[in-house]
């Protein structure tokens, strides 16, 4: 509803102008006193804003939706079954559900209490999927599998299929991409065993509690984006930031960007000697296909010319070198 919404994983939203000025909290009128979590999703067809938030205490994992206009038309509305506090740092919406992905990063209290680690890896719990219909009609579905972790999610899309395990029935399935991880990563309690990634496809049968993983590779990426017009919606193309293994990097840096094409369950890559953020698709003006428009991302120089970067790669042409870097 035209604001600007600064956003943090522990605190509530802050409104900031066009310009970066500090507005002050924002709660959306009342509606969300508590805040939320600083992955919303914004639906390209309704307008809708889901958003989400987990708490160390009751309840622990709430949801919401905040109308086109602003206002809040489904208020925070308890995960039924989430019995104790957990990290949950992205989620992903479809066209009729929100998917909320629990990994066994569970907060606890007493620890930190008396010295210790606020958050502990538990793998004996496995992973757990709530599959939640939008409108509220009903309480979540819940799809149960071993230990992973998730930090980010390109998109979710709801896909129906006819199989002969399905007695021949016309049922519902969600298809979910993301960049996969074995744990946490972040060298706390339980979190000792080598970690791994995998760029994945995972398909979910709520009425079945089932998950099905395909691994598309090995690669440790981060950051997944799809053109935003498809969010909740099938998509074909989606690009993260990867790792090309030229260069000396600390945790957390990319300098590598690597485009998947869904269909094809193939990628390509463009390794771009400077570390990279996160990169967004830009439709060109009157484009309405997934590569027709740019990729836009900051970057930073690894040598000490010149720091910071905007770089334009035109997305019909990748993996070509990127048409512009401007210098900021």
């Amino acid at each position: 509803s035209g604001r600007y919404v600064a956003l943090e994983e522990g605190t509530p939203p802050y409104e900031i102008t066009g310009e970066l000025e500090t507005v002050g909290l924002f709660d959306f009128a009342g509606g969300l006193p508590l805040g939320m979590c600083a992955h919303p999703k914004i639906d390209p067809v309704t307008a809708e804003m889901v958003v989400f938030r987990y708490d160390v205490e009751e309840p622990f994992l709430t949801w919401a939706v905040i109308g086109p206009d602003g206002g809040v038309t489904q208020p925070p509305t308890a995960v039924d079954g989430v019995e104790a506090g957990f990290m949950i740092h992205d989620f992903a919406i479809t066209e009729h559900y929100l998917v909320l992905t629990i990994g066994p990063a569970v907060f606890d209290l007493d620890a930190m209490l008396t010295g210790g680690e606020v958050l502990r890896w538990q793998p004996e719990l496995g992973t757990r999927i709530a599959v939640i219909p939008r409108d509220a009609s009903s309480g979540p579905m819940w799809i149960r599998t071993e230990a992973f972790w998730v930090w980010h999610f390109a998109n979710a899309y709801e896909q129906s299929a006819t199989s002969a395990d399905n007695g021949g029935a016309e049922g519902s399935r969600i298809v979910l991409d993301f960049p996969w991880w074995s744990s946490l990563g972040l060298g706390l309690a339980g979190d000792g065993a080598p970690m791994h990634g995998a760029f994945t496809r995972a398909t979910l049968d709520p009425e079945r509690g089932t998950i099905g993983l395909e691994h598309l590779d090995s690669a440790g990426t981060e950051f997944p984006r799809i053109d935003d017009r498809l969010l909740g919606r099938r998509h074909r193309y989606l690009t993260v930031s990867g790792v090309s293994g030229k260069h000396r990097l600390v945790r957390g840096e990319h300098d590598q960007l690597r485009r998947y094409d869904m269909h094809a369950g193939t990628s390509q890559a463009y390794d771009c000697d400077a570390v990279i953020g996160e990169v967004v698709f830009v439709p060109r003006d009157g484009g309405t296909d997934e590569l027709d428009g740019y990729y836009l991302t900051y970057a930073t120089s690894l040598d000490a010319d010149r720091s910071a970067w905007a770089y334009l790669w035109d997305a019909s042409e990748f993996p070509a070198s990127p048409m512009a870097k401007v210098a900021i």
